[in-house]
């Protein structure tokens, strides 16, 4: 693997043999090199540019004490050159970063990126301010893209950050929270502080000439000022494998009867990815089948318990982003659900039909976020009946070549999760267009394994509970049916997994 230093705008070669992660590739091979940037800011500004967003574009520099510069960082500190940038945060929000472009890496690659970036600050966790705390509500915040970072002025003349960043202690598709700059409780002056970046890192894809964006900086919910010293920098590009065939425009299909709930996640790989997700019931209309007549959509993140996002009636602006994705239009003013939010790990939509019974279809699109970042499985659980009240998956293989999918069919196995009236015996039939490709009533035993390749639970051997492999072809879209033998109902989950 290459290890390289960017000490001025060239790339020097510092090193040959040091291992940092699992992915390595031959010295001289055709593929790509795990790459170390490393920028000491003692040395230099290393080309890195500064900008200030989340403010109005004719604000008074002097009011919000706008500065920054390669300026020596406090004399506690040794008095070293660092990156100084410091605001006076007026508008409840304001982001300050520093970018530049780095070139020289494989061409129309995908990286996996992981950051670990020092600066001295002289916030102590636990701080009282105006609006929240000088340590506990400043976010950093960092990133590595395709685009350029640049200032946008919005329709109320605000600056914006072209990237997208999300706000203050959420990590949006572009640029992902590490912590904040709180320093340990109890201390004072500057202090140098560490942030690092999980071991997934983030997804990201080189353009045709081998190029990203760095961006780091600090989302601020603090209303006061804030100067920080940044004084190194390293980002960390591994080399990742991407499948050429990926699961895309995800959708189930369900009867939905007063008080029952339809409940769907989703799984993303390799950082954040923005995604529409709508639930249509009167919209159905158009396509012979009753929708239900009022859904509601709440979307709940991995590892919380209240809804992220919430809505019962879409908004007109939506309009544009459904014709952008393919996503088939629907009548002004209908009482159909959408939203968009950015899914980092997963997240589950939970989906309300209303106050009478009928059909609702649950999509979800991807909007925006690295095309290397892929859905790794999809799940839904909710009543199985009969005729249309079945369960229906579906989705659509893009790219090219084929992919591998574990399709399973839960009902007994939900026993062990203290569902009552689960379907006793499930069966699913899995189609590309009209077309049968595979069926299963009972698993057989030899899927074992993939059980623990996907990721997913283990099923009691005997039990009834369906699964079966399937090689799915690009091009094309797919539905799984998941239903009771002999005409059963009950409680029920369709389950669908990529196998690596």
């Amino acid at each position: 693997m290459r290890v390289i230093a960017r000490t001025s705008d060239r790339v020097r070669l510092v090193g040959a043999l040091l291992v940092l992660g699992a992915t390595a590739w031959a010295a001289g091979g055709d593929s790509p090199s795990e790459v170390r940037l490393v920028y000491d800011f003692a040395e230099s500004a290393h080309g890195f540019v500064s900008g200030f967003v989340d403010l109005p574009k004719n604000a008074d520099p002097a009011l919000y004490d706008l500065r920054s510069g390669h300026a020596p960082r406090p004399a506690s500190l040794g008095g070293a050159p660092a990156l100084m940038i410091s605001g006076q945060n007026r508008s409840d929000d304001l982001f300050m970063y520093w970018s530049r472009r780095v070139t020289g890496l494989a061409p129309r690659t995908a990286y996996r990126a992981r950051f670990v970036v020092e600066f001295a600050s002289d916030a102590p966790s636990g701080s009282v301010g105006i609006g929240g705390s000088p340590a506990d509500s400043v976010f950093v915040k960092v990133g590595a893209t395709v685009a350029e970072p640049q200032r946008v002025e919005d329709r109320d003349g605000w600056w914006r950050l072209s990237l997208d960043k999300s706000n203050q202690s959420r990590s949006g598709v572009d640029l992902v929270g590490l912590g904040t700059v709180a320093t340990p409780a109890g201390t004072s002056g500057y202090q140098r502080v560490t942030r690092a970046s999980t071991v997934d890192g983030e997804w990201v894809t080189t353009d045709e000439a081998g190029a990203l964006w760095l961006t780091f900086g600090t989302d601020s919910g603090f209303e006061g000022l804030t100067t920080l010293y940044y004084t190194r920098l390293e980002v960390l590009l591994t080399p990742v494998e991407v499948a050429s065939a990926r699961l895309s425009n995800l959708s189930v299909r369900a009867g939905l009867a007063p008080g029952q709930t339809l409940i769907a996640g989703t799984t993303v790989a390799g950082g954040g990815k923005r995604f529409l997700f709508r639930a249509a019931g009167p919209a159905l209309a158009a396509f012979g089948l009753v929708g239900v007549p009022d859904p509601s959509i709440a979307l709940v993140p991995a590892g919380e318990t209240q809804p992220s996002e919430l809505n019962d009636t879409w908004e007109p602006a939506l309009a544009a982003e459904f014709a952008r994705l393919g996503a088939f239009g629907w009548p002004a003013g209908s009482r159909d659900a959408a939203l968009l939010e950015t899914v980092r790990g997963g997240i589950t939509a939970q989906i309300v039909g209303g106050t009478a019974k009928g059909t609702v279809l649950l999509e979800a699109y991807a909007s925006a976020g690295d095309p290397a970042r892929p859905w790794r499985n999809l799940s839904a659980r909710h009543r199985v009946g009969v005729g249309d009240d079945i369960l229906i998956a579906g989705f659509v293989v893009e790219g090219s070549g084929s992919l591998r999918l574990l399709t399973r069919g839960i009902g007994p196995g939900l026993a062990g999760f203290g569902v009552a009236g689960a379907l006793s015996d499930p069966q699913i039939a899995v189609f590309r267009g009209s077309s049968l490709l595979a069926a299963n009533d009972n698993w057989p035993a030899s899927l074992a394994e993939r059980f623990t390749q996907a990721g997913a639970f283990p099923l009691a051997a005997g039990s009834r509970d369906a699964a079966l492999e399937v090689q799915m072809e690009a091009g094309s879209s797919y539905t799984v049916h998941l239903s009771g033998v002999s005409g059963a109902t009950g409680e029920g989950l369709i389950e669908l997994y990529v196998l690596p």
